[in-house]
């Protein structure tokens, strides 16, 4: 065994761990989630934006990040998701329609 198999080894079998053990987590929570009760949510905003780690390169990757409301016995929640968009002429011709919409959310109960 060489250097960089001795240096590279490792590191190829870190990332490949790390890949199976984020699989197995989401697997696990998806069959967990198919019990969870749905309730209705309203889409509250959605703010389209670029940020990145280097702000001085072109904008690559724009994201629309909705803020949404629902209630669960008797109280209010609010969440956040956000989804990629190509450009930001997509980005703004999707949000639009959304917001104010009503979703289906799968929650966990709250005791």
């Amino acid at each position: 065994m060489n250097l960089a198999d001795a240096i590279l080894s490792p590191i190829a079998l870190a990332l490949i761990s790390l890949i199976v053990f984020r699989d197995v987590r989401y697997m696990i929570r998806k069959r967990a989630s198919d019990n969870w009760p749905t309730t209705q949510a309203t889409i509250e905003k959605a703010t389209l934006g670029s940020r990145g780690f280097a702000p001085a390169l072109p904008r690559l990757i724009y994201r629309i990040h909705f803020t949404y409301t629902y209630g669960l016995n008797g109280t209010q929640y609010t969440g956040l998701f956000v989804l990629l968009t190509g450009n930001k002429k997509s980005g703004k011709r999707f949000r639009k329609p959304l917001l104010g919409r009503e979703l289906s959310l799968d929650t966990i109960l709250v005791a």
